[in-house]
Formats: C-alpha cells, sequence, structure tokens
C-alpha cells in the first residue's frame, strides 16, 4: 500500500509535474495518516516502549566512592580510524 504510493512520489517528482506532485502527495499524507490512527487504535503510540516503563530490570551500580570500577571481560584499547582521509 505505502510502497506503491512512495514510488508514485517518486516519479512525479523526477517528472517535475506539479500537479502530480500534488495529487500524489496528498494521497500518501491521507495514508499515512490512515495508518497513524490505526497504530494508535491498537495501542502502538502514546504510550513508553515496553523496556521504558522506569522499572529497570538492573540494579543501580553503587558509585558511592567515586572511585572506578574494574571492567568486566575482555577489555581492548583501540582508536578510531576514519578510512576516507
Amino acid at each position: 500500500m505505502l510502497t506503491g504510493k512512495l514510488d508514485d512520489e517518486k516519479g512525479a517528482l523526477k517528472a517535475e509535474d506539479l500537479d502530480l506532485i500534488k495529487s500524489s502527495t496528498e494521497d500518501l499524507e491521507k495514508s499515512l495518516g490512515e495508518l497513524a490512527q490505526a497504530a494508535q487504535a491498537a495501542g502502538g503510540a502514546g504510550g513508553p516502549m515496553p523496556d521504558m516503563a522506569g522499572n529497570p530490570d538492573v540494579e543501580p551500580a553503587d558509585d558511592e566512592d567515586g572511585e572506578p570500577r574494574q571492567a568486566k571481560g575482555k577489555v581492548v584499547d583501540a582508536e578510531v580510524v576514519d578510512a576516507d582521509k
């Protein structure tokens, strides 16, 4: 459904036809609005993500002494290099 409307929009942009661009944009916006309404009705919008409910599964770290903690597992010291330069 949306893929076809996006393809129509891309074709209208390539053709540089202003009326076709306007009509395909309106059609796409209408479909996206319907999708948003369906998602909201299904409870998929407006609420927190399941893992963002404020009930963490992990206990907070005890950083009362301010000292760095020992790393767990293998630690690798590395440098990021940009290959394009």
